[in-house]
């Protein structure tokens, strides 16, 4: 008679651990630990198996963040302070920090279409190659001038504000080869992508109660 015996442990990771390294100096955005002899090889193991219990995240992270807050405007870099922001507080920051520039810059929201508008009364260009704010705005990678209409200087914006941000966590085993495929990143190491279904600053939290697990 053969008799299949199973074996399992818990893990317990916390972003102040001191096996913790972070990748993004002191943000708690992208972390890595290191767990010593996570899985060991032996001839009597049939398989192993791996699953994510409960994860707990607080959601303190911005969809405008130090990575992606800058427009180069007349060949200025101009700084979007980091925050969550909607369409409208996002257009009056801009406005307050463009009629820096130029008094007469003014962005404008398109609400049938949710598109962006700038106009200013003399002539301008923006730089997206060089910006890092341009997909939440609606633009695409290029150099934009505004094209005068026979009063002042305009330019449509060719697609929607996204403020969408990040909307899922992903948890990786990144030393493993799964099961499973991220068909966001094709990676084989993703244990779980989690949505973020609560407000900014509210606690993200996930229970596997349906034992979902990875080979």
């Amino acid at each position: 008679m053969n008799i299949q015996l199973t074996d399992t442990k818990q893990y317990y990771l916390i972003s102040n651990s001191a096996t913790a390294v972070k990748y993004y100096g002191t943000f708690n955005s992208d972390i890595a630990c290191s767990l010593p002899k996570f899985i060991q090889r032996a001839d009597n193991i049939i398989y192993n198996s791996i699953k994510v219990l409960h994860c707990e995240f607080s959601y303190s992270f911005y969809t405008v963040n130090i990575y992606n807050n800058y427009l180069r405007v007349n060949d200025v870099d101009v700084y979007i302070p980091t925050g969550n922001y909607t369409a409208y507080t996002l257009l009056t920051t801009l406005n307050e920090l463009l009629q820096a520039i130029d008094i007469t810059f003014l962005f404008e929201l398109n609400q049938t279409n949710g598109k962006y508008i700038l106009s200013c009364d003399n002539m301008f260009s923006l730089n997206v190659t060089t910006s890092s704010i341009y997909k939440i705005i609606g633009l695409q990678s290029a150099t934009y001038s505004g094209i005068f209409d026979g009063t002042k200087f305009v330019q449509p914006f060719p697609y929607p504000v996204n403020l969408m941000g990040s909307r899922n966590i992903y948890v990786k085993a990144i030393n493993l080869i799964l099961d499973n495929l991220n068909t966001t990143t094709y990676d084989k190491a993703t244990l779980k992508s989690i949505p973020i279904h609560v407000p900014p600053f509210g606690i993200i939290m996930y229970n596997n109660n349906e034992q979902t697990e990875s080979l």
